[in-house]
């Protein structure tokens, strides 16, 4: 299997550490599991930067580890997981975000990053996630 700069999804083949992908090609790859005309202008600016957020994800050697609420985890499994998100996950990330107060939120790239997770991991709970998420103050 060979691996391309805009290939995100492994960075091993058959034991080989192969390159990292390009920031550009993890984000088309983000960008491409979205529906972004299901977005309106307004939410165009946040829409991207979630994007962004996964980008980063994306960009993590799968052997390495993430912080996901306050856990530290393989990227790859949160890689996983990430693939999984579309576009209602991301409306419900937005839509929840909204609703946060924004001094409750001090480092928004890590709650970005938590919520996109959750909001495939939790399915249809998140506004119980949400309630304790308000208490941390990690963010």
């Amino acid at each position: 299997m060979e691996n391309t700069k805009t290939d995100c999804s492994t960075y091993r083949c058959d034991g080989v550490v192969a390159p990292p992908p390009s920031f550009g090609g993890c984000v088309k790859m983000a960008a491409a599991q979205l529906d972004l005309g299901a977005f309106g202008k307004i939410d165009h600016e946040f829409v991207n930067a979630i994007v962004r957020v996964m980008a980063d994800v994306y960009m993590i050697s799968p052997q390495n580890t993430i912080e996901i609420e306050g856990e530290r985890k393989f990227a790859g499994q949160v890689q996983e997981i990430y693939r999984m998100i579309g576009t209602r996950d991301v409306q419900g990330v937005i839509e929840r975000t909204r609703k946060m107060p924004k001094e409750r939120i001090i480092n928004v790239k890590k709650y970005l990053r938590v919520a996109l997770y959750n909001s495939v991991i939790c399915g249809g709970v998140e506004d119980e996630i949400d309630a304790e998420l308000w208490s941390r103050e990690d963010f």
